[in-house]
């Protein structure tokens, strides 16, 4: 970055970033020198979620990029434990966990149990992601999500590698058509959308799949924000666009 500036990373956990959105919405001064680099909560903002008070049309938005999801769940949901993905259809009534009803790990973990008809209980309330990994780690909850970022660095080592869990199917970006694109970031792991055709015999249909399909492409595809608070001078949030990203301060979600 041009100048060496020092940079502070502050990390703000919280509701699945809801805490660090409302923020740095409301609270950061709109000067350049603090941003928030994480997930947007794209249903909260579409559903006006009384906890959420930061109106994405006004912020000032640098870039982003995509997030793929991947669900994963623990050997011990079934008796003598899972063998093949296939085995999850033989389950029911185990609890799936999340931050919050609108969190971005919520909507495609339950529309994808609601699409497969396998029964759970939608186990939310945990102040972030992480604490929903160590709620799956101790068993507590025996499914949950991840990115990719957090599956390779969390997942694969405490749940995956040890025989804990196993990986059932990752959620793939998604065209206009609603058609996978050829990106994959969980090699060896079978898509959603596969796992469906396999099992059902036809691809994903109806108001749920209209859903999942909507929040893969407005959450997956761009699904980590960086963005200056409201006010922000313009020319100041274009050069970071153009010029290098000067700050001061990141807010890390």
């Amino acid at each position: 970055i041009p100048g060496n500036p020092k940079i502070v990373v502050k990390n703000m956990p919280g509701g699945q970033a809801v805490k660090g959105l409302n923020f740095v919405y409301e609270k950061a001064k709109p000067n350049g020198l603090t941003m928030l680099y994480g997930p947007w909560s794209v249903i909260g903002w579409a559903v006006q979620s009384p906890g959420l008070r930061a109106d994405f049309t006004k912020v000032n938005v640098i870039g982003g990029h995509g997030v793929q999801k991947i669900a994963y769940v623990r050997h011990d949901v079934k008796e003598g434990g899972l063998k093949k993905n296939d085995d999850i259809m033989k389950v029911s009534k185990f609890r799936l966990g999340a931050t919050r009803p609108s969190g971005n790990f919520s909507i495609p973990g339950r529309a994808a149990l609601d699409l497969l008809g396998i029964p759970y209980i939608f186990v939310t309330g945990y102040r972030g992601n992480g604490a929903v990994s160590i709620a799956a780690l101790r068993g507590e909850v025996k499914m949950a999500l991840n990115t990719t970022t957090g599956y390779y660095a969390h997942t694969i080592p405490q749940m995956i590698k040890p025989g804990r869990a196993m990986a059932v199917w990752y959620y793939p970006f998604l065209d206009e058509a609603n058609n996978p694109t050829a990106r994959k970031d969980f090699p060896g792991v079978e898509s959603f959308i596969d796992f469906y055709t396999r099992i059902k015999g036809k691809k994903p249909s109806g108001p749920k799949w209209d859903v999942l399909a909507w929040h893969t492409k407005a959450n997956g595809l761009f699904g980590h924000l960086l963005w200056l608070p409201p006010g922000s001078p313009k020319e100041q949030w274009r050069h970071f666009q153009s010029a290098g990203k000067r700050s001061s301060r990141i807010l890390n979600c």
